[in-house]
């Protein structure tokens, strides 16, 4: 009997240690920063931002006036005096405003929110902390993230993302596949929020997932940023794959500062898929286009456009309104490394490369502010050199009757020899 009450003890210990491990695990996981547009009254006076006159569509106000009903609530507290670093958006008045991106100057009332750093941009927020979205760069309406396409986005010294590493097509997006060209396709590995110095070089082993020894594929090297985080490029090529068991695509990884990435799985393509490929425009899908599988974004590119300057960052972009690839490029401050704008390509063609030559033209149109707008991001016109493998051959109704025509001719004259000897 004494044992058994030993055993329900040693039980009851047992679950109760399970619960508080449960209980514990579940703050921890309920635990980090955000913030949402909700009432005035489900929010605490010290985390609200900003109020609005609703929860999308909004008009704004500076939090210390109290017109609104809505408020931009952090569950974080914070202080709403401007250090010259914290400002979150600007506004055209102290209430019944519009708003701009924090890094205008149209607006002088600053909207400011303590520990918080802000930047607009076109792309989501990923692990940075979702703030709000505007409907223009200036000008504008204030809605939820997802509201609109000028996501402001926020960091801060104190609480953010923890360290991460993982493969990109553009940079800023996880993939987890890829399709590849060999000696043609090209991967980014990212490493964010590392917490070492700028300047630090790192390296990045890129290795394959095995049973029992990971295949060692290749070793880069790229340089820590001001935000602690570093990106390089992986060109991929045959002898790299050459070097996996099996030919065993399905699980490459990389490994940087004793963190490791997730798993990419390569899939091939034949060479010939990329013949047909000359201008972003090309690409019929939006993975596809995204991927930029062949590398032909440099051509889409006008002439006066560097797309290897360090500010300027080019690529084939998705348009979804269109259902079509264009060439897209964003540049952005050196100083302080903020996107100023995208400038977006709608590309189009009747040409064929049945000449050996592409025509093709486009019409611009720019996110940012008009005097941010680069000189590049204009309409116009080009002539590029088709690939040997796409020229389409003179090869019509004509040119089938011409060859048949020859090859009848050969058997006649075989035909004759032949007879000439009997």
């Amino acid at each position: 009997m004494q044992n058994v009450k030993m055993y329900m003890k040693k039980e009851g210990i047992i679950i109760a240690l399970f619960l508080f491990v449960i209980m514990f695990s579940s703050s921890v996981f309920a635990a980090g920063e955000n913030c949402t547009i909700t009432t005035r009254a489900s929010c605490s006076a010290g985390n609200i931002v900003l109020g609005l006159s609703n929860y999308t569509n909004a008009h704004g106000e500076l939090a210390s006036e109290g017109n609104y009903n809505y408020v931009l609530c952090c569950n974080f507290a914070g202080s709403t005096t401007c250090t010259g670093s914290n400002k979150v958006l600007g506004l055209s008045s102290a209430t019944n405003a519009h708003a701009e991106q924090p890094n205008g100057t149209a607006y002088l009332t600053d909207v400011c929110y303590e520990q918080l750093t802000v930047t607009a941009t076109t792309e989501n927020c990923g692990e940075n902390l979702s703030i709000a979205s505007l409907t223009d760069f200036t000008n504008a309406h204030i809605g939820g993230i997802n509201d609109y396409d000028i996501k402001l986005c926020g960091t801060s010294p104190n609480f953010g993302p923890g360290e991460s590493a993982f493969w990109s097509s553009n940079g800023l997006d996880q993939i987890s596949s890829l399709e590849v060209v060999p000696g043609t396709s090209k991967v980014k590995l990212i490493l964010k929020n590392s917490q070492l110095s700028q300047g630090t070089v790192v390296n990045l082993d890129i290795r394959e997932k095995d049973l029992f020894f990971d295949d060692e594929i290749r070793t880069l090297t790229a340089t820590i940023g001001v935000n602690g985080s570093a990106e390089t490029e992986w060109t991929i090529t045959s002898e790299d794959l050459a070097k996996t068991e099996n030919n065993d695509y399905s699980q490459f990884y990389f490994s940087v500062n004793s963190k490791e990435s997730n798993y990419l799985s390569i899939s091939m393509l034949n060479i010939s898929t990329c013949s047909s490929k000359v201008i972003c425009s090309d690409y019929t899908t939006k993975s596809s286009c995204e991927a930029d599988t062949c590398q032909i974004f440099s051509n889409s590119a006008p002439s006066n456009l560097n797309c290897n300057d360090p500010n300027v960052n080019c690529f084939c972009g998705w348009d979804s309104d269109k259902g079509k690839c264009g060439f897209n490029f964003e540049t952005s401050n050196p100083e302080t490394n903020v996107t100023l704008g995208k400038c977006v390509f709608a590309e189009s063609t009747g040409d064929d490369c049945s000449d050996g030559f592409l025509s093709y033209s486009w019409v611009t149109s720019w996110t940012g502010n008009t005097e941010d707008r680069p000189a590049a991001c204009i309409d116009g016109t080009r002539v590029l050199e088709c690939p040997a493998q796409i020229q389409l051959p003179f090869f019509g109704v004509w040119n089938f009757f011409l060859a048949s025509l020859v090859i009848a001719i050969v058997y006649l004259v075989m035909l004759i020899v032949k007879r000439n000897r009997k």
